[in-house]
């Protein structure tokens, strides 16, 4: 059971969420983020987005919706990666 939630910005208010064990970055319980995958501590991965293998997500980067970010992609600044 998860005990913190986060505020994405998106509307739906603070939900259920977890600092990333690679990077700290805030991620939701509905997101599937992999170990190997860094989330930088500003960063955010919410909604049921996935990010895998070797993927970055760093600055104040933003990957929502149905987003599906891997390999080795980065993402970063201010981006935002959704679908």
């Amino acid at each position: 059971m998860t005990l913190a939630t986060h505020d994405f910005g998106d509307g739906n208010g603070p939900v259920p969420a977890q600092r990333h064990s690679n990077g700290n970055g805030w991620v939701a319980d509905t997101a599937t983020v992999e170990a190997t995958a860094y989330v930088g501590e500003d960063a955010q991965v919410s909604g049921t987005a996935q990010v895998s293998g070797n993927a970055w997500v760093s600055g104040t980067a933003q990957v929502f919706g149905n987003a599906r970010v891997s390999g080795t992609a980065q993402v970063f600044g201010d981006a935002r990666v959704f679908e």
